[in-house]
C-alpha cells in the first residue's frame, strides 16, 4: 500500500484522531514510508511536544535532551522513555505500552468495520519533536 493509501483508510484515521485526542502532547501522527520494511507492521511516525508530555504527567525531560532539541534540526526519540530524567523512565514506558495497546485495541475492535480494517497492525516507531515546542526559556 502507498502512504496516501494508508493515511486514506479507516483504521489510520481512527488511529490517529483517538491517539491526539486521548495524548494531547501527540500533534501530529503520518505513516512512514522511510521505513516500511516490517512484514507485520506499519510503522508511525509522531510528532510531539515533549513538554506537554512531561507536564500531564509530572516528568522532567532531561537536560541533555533539552540540549540535543536546540541542537539538531530534527530531534528523534524512539521512545518516551528516552525523553525523560532517568529516574522516570519505567512510568515513561507505562505510557509507551498504553499507546501501543491503544493502536492494537483498535486494530482489534469488532467495532472497526472489515473494509476499513488495515492488512496489516500499525506501530509507533518514533516520534519527533516539534522544534515550536522547546520553551523560549529553554532555547539557545
Amino acid at each position: 500500500m502507498t502512504k496516501e493509501q494508508i493515511e486514506n483508510n479507516g483504521e489510520f484515521r481512527i488511529t490517529k484522531k483517538l491517539l491526539k485526542r486521548k495524548y494531547p502532547f501527540i500533534k501530529d501522527i503520518h505513516f512512514d514510508d522511510t521505513n516500511n520494511n516490517f512484514k507485520t507492521l506499519y510503522p508511525l511516525v509522531a510528532t510531539i511536544d515533549p513538554f506537554e508530555f512531561a507536564n500531564i504527567y509530572g516528568f522532567t525531560i532531561h537536560p541533555l535532551e533539552i540540549e540535543a532539541m536546540n541542537y539538531l534540526d530534527e530531534y528523534l526519540a524512539p521512545d518516551f522513555a528516552w525523553l525523560v530524567v532517568r529516574g522516570d523512565g519505567a512510568n515513561a514506558r507505562k505510557i509507551q505500552t498504553e499507546l501501543d495497546q491503544d493502536i492494537k485495541g483498535i486494530h482489534n475492535s469488532p467495532a472497526v468495520p472489515d473494509e476499513y480494517r488495515l492488512d496489516k497492525e500499525l506501530y509507533m516507531t518514533k516520534m519527533y519533536v516539534d522544534k515550536n515546542s522547546i520553551p523560549q526559556d529553554m532555547r539557545n
